[in-house]
């Protein structure tokens, strides 16, 4: 998990001199950057996690991070998802029969796009997954993208078992 740390810190946050960043490299990039890495994380490093422990940590990790690129705002926000764009992607998930498929989809898109989300269209995302550890997944992905986060208790009656209520409560309380 150390490792895991310090490849995060030392990718995402070196730089030769404070200087020559903020010279060279606009803030709106370095996040986008490190973003992109996370994502490229999820899906090549925590992927090969054997033990269930250590993935579930490796992604709360990468989750915090996430969560706090998330908050910083360099300019204009996201357009929101438009009703075409919405129905193309969930034309892409329903066309994969698996969940781990479709979630990989969902990330690419969100990277591509990064689109600004209502929790109505988020739970329109969740429906094309079949099952509840899925659907969270899912939220999480998503989850820096929701403009009204105050509204994600409306996604409980998603899910069908109290343990993944509770994470999906635990997104949106804590942002993780």
């Amino acid at each position: 998990m150390k490792k895991l740390f310090l490849v995060l810190l030392t990718y995402g946050f070196w730089a030769p001199s404070a200087g020559a960043v903020e010279d060279t490299i606009p803030p709106q990039a370095i996040i986008d950057s490190v973003q992109d890495y996370l994502y490229k994380l999820q899906i090549e490093y925590i992927a090969h996690i054997q033990n269930r422990q250590n993935r579930r940590e490796a992604m709360e990790i990468v989750t915090h991070i996430q969560y706090l690129l998330s908050m910083l705002d360099f300019g204009e926000q996201p357009d929101l998802l438009q009703p075409k764009d919405l129905s193309s992607l969930l034309e892409s998930l329903r066309n994969e029969l698996l969940d781990r498929q479709r979630l990989k989809i969902l990330k690419t898109f969100l990277i591509a796009r990064k689109p600004s989300l209502t929790v109505d269209q988020v739970a329109e995302i969740m429906d094309a997954f079949l099952f509840d550890r899925s659907k969270v997944e899912a939220v999480r992905l998503m989850y820096p993208y929701i403009q009204d986060k105050e509204n994600g208790y409306k996604l409980v009656n998603k899910l069908t078992f109290s343990n993944e209520k509770d994470e999906l409560m635990r997104i949106f309380t804590s942002g993780q």
